[in-house]
């Protein structure tokens, strides 16, 4: 009997342990999440491949270095027949080919900055980014633009292509 009750008594603490074990770690994960919020605010994409986008960094957490950041664009390819396309794009400091996105410039309050000037992104600060994307896209099909930073934190917005 006494074994059995100190088996019951072990279980029971163990499956206690696994759910505050569990309770913290969710916790921990939720609380990771939020440390670095991004929110793509506006993209305007025009059928001659321009993309124009502003992403505002609304979590505490500094975005050490905006180049980092990966910009991928989900569109429709203005081809016969049209076809659907995912492109990563790399940064450049300026937009000279297609494929690339640059910062156009950062908005803090009512001041604007180079990337030279302001290669960071700190909380409640704007970067406008300007891309050429590899493909133009179809005049009003939809496409989707997500950015990502190297810690993981994500941010989507879906557009029309004008």
């Amino acid at each position: 009997m006494a074994i059995l009750f100190l088996t019951m008594y072990n279980v029971y603490m163990f499956m206690k342990l696994a759910t505050v074990l569990s309770s913290v770690t969710k916790e921990t994960l939720d609380a990771a999440s939020k440390e670095s919020l991004l929110k793509v605010a506006e993209v305007v994409v025009f059928s001659n491949g321009t993309l124009r986008a502003n992403v505002t960094n609304e979590g505490p957490e500094e975005v050490e270095d905006i180049a980092s950041i990966d910009v991928i664009v989900l569109y429709t390819v203005n081809a016969s027949p049209p076809l659907p396309a995912t492109y990563l794009l790399s940064f450049s400091y300026n937009v000279t080919s297609n494929g690339v996105w640059t910062v156009r410039r950062v908005f803090i309050d009512n001041y604007t900055y180079s990337y030279s000037e302001h290669p960071y992104l700190m909380p409640g600060e704007t970067v406008e980014i300007e891309a050429l994307l590899p493909s133009a896209p179809l005049k009003g099909s939809e496409g989707l633009l997500l950015v990502s930073t190297p810690s993981g934190t994500k941010a989507k917005r879906s557009f029309i292509v004008k």
